[in-house]
């Protein structure tokens, strides 16, 4: 079969392209000594994710408990789920998840670390929580002020949860390389008052999980970091190239 063979319209994925970026990304965490977990909801393929963890990723990123239940039954060992969980019957397949695969959850609040901690005492799994925290984003995540501290304590104590450490995604910084130089400094502003906050309050913070795809290859200059989550870059897209991230030669996926 060639390209011409090929009914439209097709997607199309540039294998050598979509190598080299993995590579690339591996390289700089590597360089810069931060973990990789990819968020995999550009992908969504197994496939692709094998890849990943070959190219050193400490493990992935999903959206969604059924994207975690699609990869765990493909293999995949070590999971994030960063969407919020809610419902009793969603807390229930998390915590069978948990007796297949390493499965961490982000959380913003204490009803549903609640609910999460029931259905793992009664699993009697473990299932890893990340306290995800809003830095500007205003999407998910608890506000950085000393009221969320006393919900994490107590989160923190719940039976059945093991905790990993905190979490923020700055889906805010977007822009090109000038307009991020601005939206980093205010990050790091942010991220210092959270571990002032974290330290005061005396809860520990072995992982700091954040990153995206337009601030990349900027992470190191993240405070505190020690784990990013890019997706995109798999692939890249427009808005990549828009941010500097990418050039097109550096796209994968055509139509």
């Amino acid at each position: 079969m060639t390209i011409h063979d090929l009914d439209t319209p097709a997607l199309m994925i540039d294998v050598k392209v979509l190598d080299g970026n993995l590579r690339k990304m591996a390289t700089y965490c590597n360089d810069h000594k931060l973990a990789l977990r990819p968020h995999t909801k550009t992908h969504k393929m197994p496939e692709i994710a094998r890849l990943q963890l070959q190219h050193g990723a400490a493990g992935i990123t999903v959206a969604k408990l059924g994207e975690a239940e699609v990869m765990a039954d493909a293999g995949i060992e070590d999971i994030l789920i960063v969407y919020p969980l809610w419902g009793e019957k969603k807390w229930a397949r998390l915590a069978d998840l948990a007796a297949r695969v390493r499965i961490t959850v982000a959380i913003d609040s204490l009803a549903v670390a609640a609910g999460i901690s029931r259905a793992a005492t009664a699993a009697g799994t473990e299932i890893g929580i990340r306290a995800e925290f809003d830095t500007g984003f205003h999407r998910c995540g608890w506000p950085i002020a000393a009221s969320s501290m006393d919900e994490i304590q107590k989160m923190i104590a719940l039976p059945g949860l093991r905790w990993d450490g905190i979490l923020v995604y700055p889906g805010h910084i977007m822009g090109n390389q000038t307009i991020r130089e601005h939206d980093i400094e205010c990050e790091n502003e942010t991220m210092d008052a959270l571990f002032e906050l974290l330290g005061s309050a005396s809860i520990p913070y072995p992982v700091v999980s954040g990153g995206n795809t337009p601030a990349a290859f900027a992470s190191h200059r993240f405070h505190g970091l020690t784990e990013i989550r890019p997706g995109t870059y798999v692939f890249n897209d427009r808005n990549t190239v828009d941010a500097e991230s990418a050039e097109f030669a550096n796209c994968a996926l055509t139509v």
